[in-house]
């Protein structure tokens, strides 16, 4: 194995929530404007803004931004209110990311995770989906000062898996690498010169894989790009 330290972001990269995330969004802004939005705008919306967003809470100060802050606080009482089969219903473990992370244990690499999500937000969601039997550390956006692209979390996640001080001092990580669908998180990877691998298989899904590529690349990302989970396993080295 290449690598002892594996990170992975959370929504859209292990776990599908793009009914979640519109769910969510649309009930809030029936709550707040009493006006009824269709999913397929907010889907539409979201894939051709998310390249300028970091997470839910951004996208509901671009959708309203006179009511950015309230519209924030009620996708935190609608997400905290949901039971847990309307979790399970909305959100789904990516189809063979079980697997890859059985295999990542069986391997000994230690694994962690870094998400924009509220800490009771994640921690609900990771156990409902069983993602808490791989994982050692999970941080949040409740841990951190500062958000990504800041490599805070990043920071925070590999001290919490046991990476001695003297490698964290280096701020140069070959043994560690971030999986992820955002450019912030290729810019937070990229500050402490880890390795970055795009998590694009639900761009793919939305049918602008190839658009959101060639706007990373203009925008100077260099790295790979999986378009299928499958293909991690040969990026971490797990097959030849």
């Amino acid at each position: 194995m290449k690598y002892q330290y594996i990170l992975f972001d959370l929504d859209d990269t292990l776990v599908r929530s793009v009914d979640y995330q519109i769910y969510l969004i649309r009930e809030s802004m029936r709550l707040l404007t009493g006006t009824p939005v269709s999913d397929a705008f907010i889907h539409a919306y979201r894939t051709h803004i998310k390249h300028q967003v970091r997470d839910r809470l951004q996208m509901c100060e671009a959708l309203l931004p006179c009511h950015g802050e309230e519209l924030k606080k009620i996708t935190h009482q609608i997400a905290a209110n949901l039971t847990d089969e309307q979790i399970t219903n909305l959100l789904t473990v990516y189809p063979g990311m079980h697997d890859l992370l059985e295999k990542l244990r069986n391997a000994q690499v230690k694994l962690g995770i870094v998400t924009g999500k509220p800490q009771p937000e994640a921690k609900r969601v990771i156990k409902l989906l069983n993602l808490d039997l791989y994982f050692q550390t999970v941080v949040t956006r409740d841990h951190v000062q500062k958000a990504k692209p800041d490599p805070e979390g990043i920071l925070l996640a590999l001290r919490a898996l046991g990476m001695p001080v003297t490698e964290l001092s280096k701020r140069d990580f070959p043994s560690a690498v971030f999986i992820g669908d955002s450019y912030d998180e290729y810019l937070m990877a990229q500050k402490l010169h880890i390795d970055y691998i795009a998590a694009f298989w639900q761009w793919e899904e939305d049918g602008i894989g190839a658009q959101k590529r060639a706007d990373w690349e203009k925008r100077g990302h260099t790295g790979r790009y999986a378009l299928q989970t499958d293909q991690l396993e040969q990026y971490l080295q797990l097959r030849d």
